[in-house]
């Protein structure tokens, strides 16, 4: 005689069965997807086997009802149809996608945010996901840290972007765009051009390979990890006479990007001597090379200011000029916002001119 034995769903769809067997004492379950028949001891979440029915019941209700989603959601897919995605399914399709150009600093940095929303948000729908709520979750978490904060903050938004432009898993008013991402505010320090004239003898002073560093950062705009590792790369330079250009792979870039610099004079004939012969120096090296050129250029040492100095110093001395963000690999507004110093002249010009007005002059 059969034993006892409920079904859920339609047949051929999302039917699930769970079942008694006479040889056994818990329930059995049983169901199909598109590779084939399942059949196992159902169980609970602790992995302890189930032997009420009115819970093997509902487990099957359950189950059936997964079954269904997720097979409207394949022949949505067939479609075109859009469906409605979670929070999961997104960071799981962001991460393939990506991950392979990211480097594996940044790599730990995308898991660890992504652990924070699903941790925090769960298997929520997109939809459902407001730029209030995220700001809120957000502002708890880090509160003392406004910086990490930003950093959290933009991983989901950019997320959300990418569902909405590249995916087309969700429409354009549910992509976030209203959340204010908290800028990260620099601590570094300028120098100024008074300060670099006078630095950057007294680095190649110190060592060659430092000078060469200096020039190519103010001319560029580049980072120190970027152009103290350049010459590791294959074809990184290219000699044209009277000027040269520094070819710059992704893997020195933040973003990703690759990109080409233009230089001359001093950077050109210092980066034609380190084509010939050049060895990498170290990060400690490197600070203790401008440590030491600042002491002999009787430049002040200034805490936070080391050589991204000479980046916030470029991007001041280049800013209105249509190759500025090309040449630095780095956008406009990053330039204007993070990077260009607080200017004095433009300052003292305001200054003369409204106290020659007010003079009646």
């Amino acid at each position: 005689m059969p034993g006892w034995r409920y079904s859920a769903g339609k047949k051929g769809v999302n039917r699930v069965t769970v079942f008694e067997r006479p040889d056994a004492t818990n329930i059995f379950v049983e169901w199909w997807d598109s590779t084939g028949r399942h059949r196992q001891s159902l169980r609970k979440a602790t992995g302890e086997p189930v032997t009420d029915r009115a819970v093997a019941i509902e487990a099957a209700k359950i189950m059936a009802a997964a079954q269904e989603r997720h097979g409207n959601q394949n022949v949505a897919e067939r479609l075109g149809i859009p469906t409605s995605r979670t929070l999961p399914e997104l960071f799981v399709r962001l991460h393939m996608d990506k991950a392979a150009d990211w480097s594996e600093a940044y790599r730990r940095d995308q898991d660890r945010y992504r652990g924070f929303w699903e941790a925090k948000l769960g298997a929520i729908a997109l939809v459902g996901v407001t730029a209030g709520t995220v700001e809120r979750i957000a502002r708890e978490a880090y509160a003392a840290k406004p910086n990490t904060r930003g950093k959290v903050l933009r991983y989901i938004v950019d997320a959300f972007y990418y569902a909405e432009r590249k995916l087309k898993w969700i429409e354009p008013r549910h992509n976030l765009s209203a959340v204010d991402v908290t800028k990260p505010k620099s601590t570094s320090r300028p120098y100024t051009v008074e300060e670099a004239r006078k630095l950057l003898p007294a680095l190649e002073a110190v060592d060659w390979r430092a000078g060469w560093i200096g020039w190519v950062a103010c001319l560029t705009g580049r980072r120190l990890t970027a152009i103290r590792t350049l010459p590791e790369q294959p074809g990184w330079f290219t000699d044209l006479e009277d000027y040269g250009v520094l070819h710059f792979p992704g893997e020195t870039d933040k973003a990703r990007n690759t990109g080409e610099a233009v230089i001359s004079g001093t950077a050109l004939a210092l980066s034609r001597r380190a084509r010939k012969r050049y060895t990498v120096p170290t990060m400690e090296e490197a600070q203790d090379w401008i440590r030491e050129a600042e002491k002999a250029a009787g430049v002040p040492h200034k805490a936070h200011r080391s050589w991204h100095g000479f980046k916030r110093l470029y991007a001041t001395m280049a800013k209105g000029h249509a190759g500025r963000d090309k040449q630095s690999g780095t956008r406009g507004d990053t330039l204007d916002r993070v990077y260009v110093q607080d200017e004095r002249d433009p300052k003292l010009d305001l200054a003369k001119m409204l106290a020659g007005r007010l003079a009646g002059q």
